[in-house]
């Protein structure tokens, strides 16, 4: 969100405007839930300096964030950079555990019930089960998008609350159920800012959008790769708007990956070559997915069915199921 908000312009805030845009947070926690796009299309421009300022730093911190709200861009040499707030992410393909992991909305929604689940170093799990079970809680809670109201999330034996949030970020890819798109190109929307504007961003570009089924729609586009996205990429369909996130899954693939619905508004040929893409990325990497559809999970190790919050029933496959 903050790399989409980057390419808009820079705007200094009044203490109005911080105060408006720290009511409206505080409505939407309190909900229990916070929408970024409602907040981003009442108040874009807003976000601008503290996103810029995220991409230059990296990491920021309360003061300077506090400062930037009120129209003062912090200033800092290396020896200012904030350390890293954890342990180091682990290199290779994580194990994980959950242990008795509750999610409690502030509003008294339960999302996970003390769910308790095992996932080897490399294995590829599918998550199924009815709408509302909790499986898109389990990717949110690795992405760290999620904080557990009670139990712990282990990676090879560490607490994940112990693991400096950059640090895993950078080394998982996410795919959420509706994901964000900005205003800037399809190159923009699919690199997010994670290679330098090369050759080799290109191949690596090219590669990604052939691997989900992307490149031909984008071909036919009179400026291809460089194609402007209308806010929310409004100016695509969104079986199109899908293949482009996977896309960025793809070019970004870490140790990690977290799909979630990722053939959802897919056509019966798109799905199989993204079924594909996914299969041909899973080796050498965790892999989580959740889907409603076959195609998506007919490679995976093992299928676990999440009711009402917990692990209702675990399966392994055999290797051509």
């Amino acid at each position: 969100v903050f790399l989409g908000m980057s390419m808009g312009r820079t705007q200094n805030l009044s203490e109005a405007t911080a105060q408006k845009i720290d009511s409206e947070v505080r409505r939407l926690v309190n909900q229990g839930y916070v929408d970024a796009k409602e907040i981003l299309s009442k108040h874009h421009d807003e976000f601008v300096a503290v996103a810029e300022a995220l991409l230059e730093y990296e990491t920021l911190t309360g003061d300077e964030i506090r400062d930037l709200i009120a129209g003062k861009r912090p200033s800092r040499d290396d020896a200012d950079t904030p350390p890293p707030t954890g342990a180091p992410a682990p290199e290779g393909p994580p194990a994980i555990r959950f242990e008795g992991v509750r999610v409690v909305h502030a509003d008294g929604r339960v999302a996970l019930d003390r769910l308790d689940l095992d996932v080897a170093a490399g294995e590829r799990i599918a998550l199924v089960g009815p709408s509302g079970a909790g499986k898109s809680t389990v990717l949110a809670l690795l992405a760290r998008f999620v904080e557990p109201t009670a139990g712990r999330i282990l990676i090879d034996g560490r607490p994940l609350a112990e693991i400096d949030v950059a640090s895993w970020r950078a080394r998982l890819a996410y795919l959420p159920q509706t994901p964000p798109f900005f205003d800037g190109t399809i190159a923009d929307n699919v690199v997010m800012g994670r290679a330098p504007d090369d050759g080799d961003r290109r191949r690596r570009l090219d590669r990604a959008l052939e691997a989900t089924g992307a490149a031909a729609f984008v071909a036919r586009l009179p400026l291809g790769v460089e194609t402007p996205l209308a806010e929310a990429g409004d100016n695509l369909s969104g079986g199109e708007r899908r293949r482009l996130a996977l896309a960025r899954a793809v070019f970004g693939a870490g140790p990690l990956l977290l799909l979630d619905e990722p053939t959802a508004q897919l056509d019966e040929a798109t799905e199989r070559t993204v079924a594909a893409a996914i299969a041909a990325l899973a080796p050498g990497r965790t892999t989580l997915v959740v889907s409603h559809r076959p195609e998506a999970v007919a490679g995976v190790d093992r299928v676990v069915r999440i009711e009402a919050g917990r692990v209702a029933a675990a399966a392994r496959r055999d290797a051509d199921a």
